[in-house]
């Protein structure tokens, strides 16, 4: 492994220097992304099953209900038989379960974060509310002191002790964050280890919520707790006879590939030692091993499989393989978007795929039409991916057929999303591809439909791409 890995990094730097200093290489490239005349991509599409896009592909609607379920029974049904239930904190409640169903990894929207303050500064001090707050909450002072609060009044509150491990592993986070020291941070890190096993115990999660804890576990405080906890917390799971065999395996495997890469040390392969590449390999196939008993023991659940991608790029495999473990992900979930991210990086000239491949993938995606998933916008996040790594300035986004493909997928978007944001993410994007391509009224009239307000997130553009749009499309100023 070590001398494949070697070689193919070398390869790589020698590729990428070479494409960002011929033209030619580019021009080449862009005639094998575009394909034939009529501007159709060439099929040379990664061998696997087709994404199930049918009506009865699962999707995270499935899941969606499961959380809601669960976030009914343990947050909101506790909170209305409370003394005094206050109809805005329902209201916040209930925003809350609404995105944690459709995106249990999605921040809050402002409407939401702006509840939360307002509710805060008028003096509601429900113990769940401080959790849910705290999470909304973008000052880590603020934070800090909302998860205090819910540590201190949870234990005598009617909410499952679930939500005390949150509120310490949250507390925590901040801590890191806020850059404590070694003791401060490390007893509270033992604090939420000890509330996780206790609140295992009393079994907050039935045999068919592990889906929920296994996204709660997965949240940012989570990861963070298991980044730096992570034989501790796989050795609570694997004990407690309420969290089913396969979730315990599923951890253990997600321990072992960190535990592969820490053995390796990072850096160039040829700076790795003889015992960081014993590590690492040793690591990897314990990984393998747990993630693949996950998969065998609960194949209609999309994270083992989605690893195994990480496994199989590690161990160097072909192409199928890696797309059967992304088979087997959709299959269980057909929006499973770490899948897709996971795949799409597999596919990489410096992994163990092409850019013509990436691009034949994302035309992949945008043929299921399943608008009502995030599926086909993985056809623009690949589009933006190959000219970044091409470094084309741009290029790839002017051919005729590329172009229409991400106003399509876009426009699609636009006629369906239920959610502002989203509109504006999509408005954006839509307007500085037609900028790009020098289609001036297309780009005005997109950026009139969000009133020039455009959305600023990184996964767009960079700021210096939205100013020059801003400045030549904006209004005069009244």
């Amino acid at each position: 492994m070590k001398s494949i890995l070697t070689l193919f990094l070398v390869a790589t730097l020698l590729t990428t220097v070479g494409e960002r200093a011929h033209a030619g290489l580019l021009e080449d490239l862009m005639r094998r992304l575009v394909g034939d005349d009529t501007g159709a991509p060439k099929t040379s599409h990664v061998s696997g099953a087709p994404i199930p896009h049918g009506p009865d592909a699962v999707t995270q609607e499935y899941f969606g209900k499961i959380i809601k379920s669960w976030c009914d029974r343990t947050m909101l049904d506790p909170y209305n038989k409370t003394d005094k239930p206050d109809a805005k904190v329902i209201s916040f409640i209930q925003g809350t379960i609404d995105v944690w169903s459709h995106d249990p990894d999605a921040s809050l929207p402002k409407n939401l974060v702006s509840q939360s303050i307002e509710l805060s500064k008028a003096g509601v001090d429900d113990p769940l509310f401080n959790v849910l707050a705290g999470s909304a909450e973008t000052f880590l002072d603020r934070e800090k002191e909302l998860f205090e609060k819910a540590l201190a009044g949870l234990p005598a509150s009617p909410y499952s002790k679930y939500f005390q491990f949150v509120a310490a592993s949250n507390l925590g986070k901040c801590l890191y964050h806020m850059h404590a020291d070694a003791a401060t941070l490390e007893k509270a890190d033992q604090v939420s280890l000890g509330l996780l096993r206790a609140a295992l115990e009393t079994a907050p999660f039935t045999p068919g919520e592990m889906s929920v804890l296994r996204s709660r576990l997965l949240t940012h405080s989570g990861e963070d707790l298991f980044a730096r906890h992570a034989k501790e917390m796989c050795e609570i799971l694997d004990s407690s006879p309420n969290v089913q065999p396969w979730l315990a395996e599923y951890f253990e495997g997600r321990r072992f590939i960190d535990e592969a890469w820490r053995a390796r040390c990072g850096g160039w392969a040829n700076a790795v030692t003889e015992q960081g590449w014993k590590g690492f390999e040793e690591n990897i196939a314990s990984a393998r091993a747990h993630l693949v008993k996950s998969w065998e023991l609960n194949p209609k659940d999309p994270v083992a499989p989605t690893d195994m991608i990480r496994v199989t790029m590690a161990e160097n495999e072909e192409k199928e393989t890696m797309r059967s473990w992304f088979d087997r992900a959709v299959a269980a979930q057909m929006d499973f978007e770490p899948a897709y991210e996971k795949l799409i990086w597999g596919l990489y000239p410096r992994w163990l795929g092409s850019h013509e491949e990436m691009l034949n993938f994302g035309v992949e995606c945008m043929q299921t039409g399943r608008y009502d998933t995030g599926v086909p916008y993985e056809y623009v996040r690949t589009v933006r991916k190959i000219a970044a790594d091409t470094g084309d300035g741009g290029t790839i986004f002017r051919q005729p057929e590329i172009y229409k493909n991400l106003q399509s997928v876009l426009s699609s978007y636009i006629s369906v999303t239920k959610f502002p944001a989203k509109l504006r993410l999509y408005h954006t994007q839509a307007a500085l591809f037609a900028f790009k391509n020098d289609k001036m009224d297309e780009a005005r009239q997109h950026l009139q439909a969000i009133q020039f307000q455009p959305d600023t997130s990184r996964e767009i553009a960079t700021a210096q791409e939205i100013n020059a749009m801003m400045q030549k499309l904006s209004p005069p100023a009244q």
